[in-house]
């Protein structure tokens, strides 16, 4: 939050995408959505976006959007993000501009029982 006063909601959406390269949301699938209320996320908090394996992942495209309705940007939430690009085939864009050296940080857990 990085300090800020963050009054709407904060959604979070992983789509997979049919093609790469597509901005068309036609092309996009909806896996899981969360909605966030921006009032009670803490400074520098991690937010899981929890859901189920996905069978026959490999090799396929997602997208993880964040969005809010804040008008002003200063009221908005911004995600961690490192100054380079550690995997090759992550992509960070910012509204419609691709940042080309830069990482979402997140982090991956495993809750899965055998």
């Amino acid at each position: 939050t990085h300090e800020r006063k963050i009054e709407n909601p904060i959604n979070l959406r992983l789509f997979e995408v049919d093609r790469e390269s597509s901005e068309d949301s036609a092309h996009r699938r909806l896996i899981v959505e969360k909605q966030v209320d921006g009032s009670i996320i803490r400074n520098n908090e991690w937010q899981a976006l929890d859901l189920e394996p996905i069978k026959d992942s490999a090799g396929k495209t997602y997208l993880l959007r964040i969005d809010t309705t804040e008008a002003r940007t200063e009221n908005s939430v911004a995600p961690w993000a490192i100054k380079s690009k550690a995997y090759p085939l992550l992509h960070l864009n910012h509204g419609s501009q691709r940042l080309p050296y830069g990482s979402l940080c997140f982090r991956t857990t495993c809750a899965r029982v055998v």
